[in-house]
């Protein structure tokens, strides 16, 4: 039986990375359309918590800083993002 990866992860070479579509109207500019990062894993248990953990605090941020916020300010919170897991 082959397993399934985490939600929003893929595997490449084996390490597992962070994939999830940007909503349109809260894109940080118009050529990002996804947000991609790699997990550093290669462990799926910690693929799914750290996949998770990422799911979560974008969820609360895109309800917190939805549409008409300004976008300095989603750039920067992106960035901190980004960097936590990378």
């Amino acid at each position: 039986m082959v397993g399934q990866n985490p939600q929003h992860t893929y595997r490449k070479d084996g390490i597992y990375y962070y994939c999830r579509r940007v909503l349109k109207d809260l894109s940080i500019r118009s050529d990002e359309k996804r947000i991609v990062m790699s997990l550093r894993t290669k462990s799926i248990t910690a693929a799914r918590r750290s996949a998770a953990a990422i799911t979560s605090r974008l969820d609360d941020y895109w309800i917190k800083y939805g549409a008409g916020h300004d976008l300095e300010v989603k750039h920067r919170w992106m960035g901190r993002i980004c960097k936590e897991y990378d």
